[in-house]
């Protein structure tokens, strides 16, 4: 894929091989089955696409092999950019060729999830690593993996894929394949039973931010870390914590004097929560960086 333009879009081929005792076995599957899977397959592509590339790009999906009954392994091809085709195959992990050592996966994060709930993802914006608040256990990955392993539309779309057409057959193994044929992942029976659409619940999404700022108090709490409030040179205000311990003794050694209009440098902290239909803004002053000349 490197010898093409990173825009120019071009044909990557996969494929996905389903495998079970009974009539797997004799490489037929039932065609309403197969179809809903090539569906799910097709929106996955295209979900994951949005998710990856940050909107900017899209993936069309072709089917090259023959969709019918009696088929036991369907060859697609991806019509992408070479950057996009790569974000989204590892990405969701049908592939491993070229990944890094120790690289998550959305297929490995829904198999360490189990059947829990995820109940909180935070995203810090500077590393772009999220945490999976997972019934008390947290698991860091990074933001894109996070976003595909928490998408409505990619779980239900891997449940078709992976799960629904195999769903109850005895022995079940689902391989994907690459180039030239090559295995490159294979899900288990033990483990394609994870692959269930997101459990429903009030996932929390925190988005952490921390910019340096110029501000300057306009209410003071003497007595504590909260209960402050600043403006910015731009003129937003808020209500802030302050965490800065050192800062905080000064305050209450009386060395600072805090006089109309004197400036700081900030380190400041934005984190912003998104439940379903609600959204918390909290901002808090991590260190004070300096005191500006009047």
């Amino acid at each position: 894929m490197s010898k093409h333009p990173k825009d120019e879009k071009i044909e990557t081929i996969f494929a996905i091989s389903y495998d079970a005792e009974g009539d797997l076995a004799n490489h037929t599957i039932d065609a309403r089955s197969l179809g809903n899977a090539i569906l799910g397959m097709d929106e996955l592509i295209k979900a994951a696409a949005k998710i990856v590339s940050n909107g900017s790009s899209e993936a069309n999906l072709k089917v090259l092999a023959p969709a019918q009954e009696g088929s036991l392994e369907v060859v697609f091809a991806i019509f992408a950019d070479p950057l996009t085709t790569k974000a989204i195959l590892t990405g969701v992990g049908f592939v491993t060729t070229g990944v890094a050592v120790g690289s998550a996966t959305a297929i490995e994060v829904i198999e360490k999830l189990k059947d829990r709930k995820i109940d909180k993802i935070t995203v810090d914006v500077t590393t772009k690593i999220a945490t999976l608040d997972v019934e008390g256990e947290k698991i860091e990955v990074p933001e894109r993996i996070a976003q595909l392993v928490t998408d409505k539309t990619v779980r239900t779309a891997l449940h078709k894929v992976i799960k629904a057409p195999v769903e109850n057959l005895d022995g079940a193994r689902v391989k994907f394949l690459g180039e030239n044929n090559k295995v490159e992942v294979e899900i288990p029976s033990e483990k394609i039973k994870l692959f269930e659409p997101i459990k429903v619940g009030s996932l929390e999404e925190v988005e952490i931010q921390i910019s340096q700022v110029i501000v300057k108090f306009i209410t003071l709490n003497f007595k504590g870390t909260s209960g402050w409030r600043i403006q910015t040179r731009e003129g937003f205000e808020c209500g802030v914590s302050i965490e800065d311990h050192d800062f905080m003794q000064k305050v209450a050694a009386n060395e600072e004097a805090f006089q109309k209009d004197k400036l700081y440098v900030v380190n400041l902290q934005h984190e912003q929560t998104r439940s379903p239909g609600k959204t918390r803004n909290a901002y808090t002053i991590k260190r004070v960086v300096e005191e500006l000349a009047p």
